[in-house]
């Protein structure tokens, strides 16, 4: 489209009324470019056109048109200046409202609606891939299962609704004490998920306590309440480390819960039970 402009201007039309005409063809041109790159465009034509007819550069002859006839193209020329410049202004909104409802969607796809945290099917994503990065560079990580001790008890007294708000609440207060780099999903209906790259059961097991110091000393509507959690080390597979990870917290729930679990266990994971190849530390 440039090209043919270049020509068409160059060689003129029907005597020598080409110049002029062709004006209006670069406008839409100029405007696929977007916004303010078409309005840069459109002004500078418009300042190359004044020149030209006032100056009569390039041999354009500025006697040959009447007043009356440049003011007629001059004003197609905003027209199609105005609809142009429209095109690309809603093609651009367009664009900026496809490019938030996919945000919304990967959102959506991603996240736990309830608690704001990733959820189950992207958690395992995550997992495999940071799991792929530790038998590349040897970087441990842990896994870290959090349940709300009374959380079934609290839900079937004040409701499904109010059990919910409970476990929110519970999330954000994981998302203020963590790690930058922890990811913390929500895994089952009771059951937080977290992540903790670059983490030992040293390490994780102090964070644990961090983290259940933190809880205790919150105020629900509900009053205090306590967390249950469980902690393993990813090691030869991310299963067998969530397997832990669940058994542990199963462990640390145990009486009045408010307990801490971390420890590793081999050939009785296959079985669901711990026996006494496993070790696990309570702590209180």
């Amino acid at each position: 489209m440039a090209s043919l402009c270049l020509f068409l201007f160059h060689s003129g039309g029907t005597e020598n009324t080409g110049p002029i005409y062709y004006f209006v063809f670069p406008i839409v041109a100029v405007f696929l470019q977007g916004i303010r790159a078409g309005s840069i465009s459109v002004a500078g034509l418009m300042l190359v056109s004044v020149v030209i007819l006032e100056t009569g550069l390039f041999g354009f002859d500025t006697q040959r048109y009447s007043f009356v006839f440049i003011t007629r193209i001059f004003t197609v020329y905003v027209i199609i200046s105005i609809l142009s410049f429209l095109f690309a202004w809603f093609r651009e909104r367009a664009e900026r409202e496809l490019l938030l409802s996919q945000e919304d969607l990967e959102s959506i796809t991603h996240a736990d609606l309830l608690t704001g945290l990733a959820n189950r099917q992207f958690m395992e994503r995550l997992i495999r891939i940071e799991f792929q990065r530790f038998k590349r560079c040897g970087s441990p990580f842990c896994l870290m299962a959090v349940k709300v001790d009374t959380f079934a008890r609290i839900r079937s007294r004040y409701g499904t609704e109010y059990g919910n708000a409970l476990l929110a609440m519970v999330a954000q207060v994981l998302m203020k004490t963590l790690r930058a780099v922890d990811i913390p999903a929500r895994w089952d209906d009771d059951v937080l998920l977290i992540m903790l790259p670059h983490a030992t059961l040293d390490s994780a097991s102090l964070m644990a306590q961090r983290l259940r110091s933190v809880i205790r000393t919150q105020r629900f509507s509900v009053g205090a309440i306590t967390v249950s959690i469980g902690i393993s080390q990813v090691e030869d597979s991310p299963d067998r480390a969530i397997s832990m990870a669940e058994k542990n917290l199963e462990i640390a729930s145990r009486d009045s819960g408010d307990g801490i679990v971390s420890g590793l266990q081999h050939d009785d994971a296959k079985l669901g039970v711990p026996g006494l190849s496993s070790y696990f530390n309570k702590l209180d």
